[in-house]
């Protein structure tokens, strides 16, 4: 007589930002479409996963010294994943997901990192105590730490480094970042 099924409600798209070389793309994305885009990253032998993924409401800003309008889409696919700075939750719910996601990699280490035309300082969370460090070489970074292609950085400050940039000061509470992208790095 009556439907007992249990009805599921669909869940509200996450709001994410894409940091490539030359610009910000916000957007959102269905999670179920997306359960997978914080894992830590694994570019052995082929293209970042990112490759050919579509946002939906779209704006897309320079954050270098480009000039253009803001556009806005309805849809935006990405290109290539290279271009790829960093991918940052921007909501409550994308970013638990995010933090589940890395739930293991608890050592904090402060880091200024040069990635693309952009320095990012924040606390990156590593996955083992010695995050950065191998026994014969102290200080270095290497894909058999991080899994091989991305790793989080928390309470991260984003700035372009181009000249007249229009990204200057960004602070984000989580990101992931390209390590195919990072030129060096210091640690704090």
């Amino acid at each position: 007589m009556f439907n007992s099924k249990k009805q599921t409600t669909p869940k509200l798209p996450w709001a994410i930002q894409v940091l490539t070389t030359e610009y910000m793309i916000d957007g959102s994305v269905q999670p179920d479409e997306y359960s997978g885009i914080f894992q830590p990253l694994n570019y052995r032998g082929g293209p970042a996963p990112l490759q050919l993924k579509t946002w939906k409401t779209v704006q897309i800003q320079p954050t270098g010294n480009l000039t253009m309008p803001v556009p806005s889409f309805s849809a935006w696919t990405l290109g290539c994943a290279a271009n790829v700075v960093a991918i940052i939750p921007n909501d409550d719910a994308s970013r638990q997901d995010a933090l589940k996601a890395f739930k293991d990699w608890k050592y904090p280490i402060k880091a200024t990192i040069f990635a693309g035309p952009y320095c990012i300082r924040g606390t990156v969370m590593a996955p083992k105590a010695n995050g950065f460090q191998l026994p014969d070489a102290p200080g270095t970074l290497t894909w058999t730490n991080w899994g091989g292609g991305g790793f989080p950085i928390m309470d991260a400050e984003v700035d372009s480094l181009l000249p007249g940039a229009k990204l200057t000061g960004l602070r984000v509470p989580w990101l992931l970042l390209n390590a195919w992208v990072i030129q060096g790095f210091g640690l704090e």
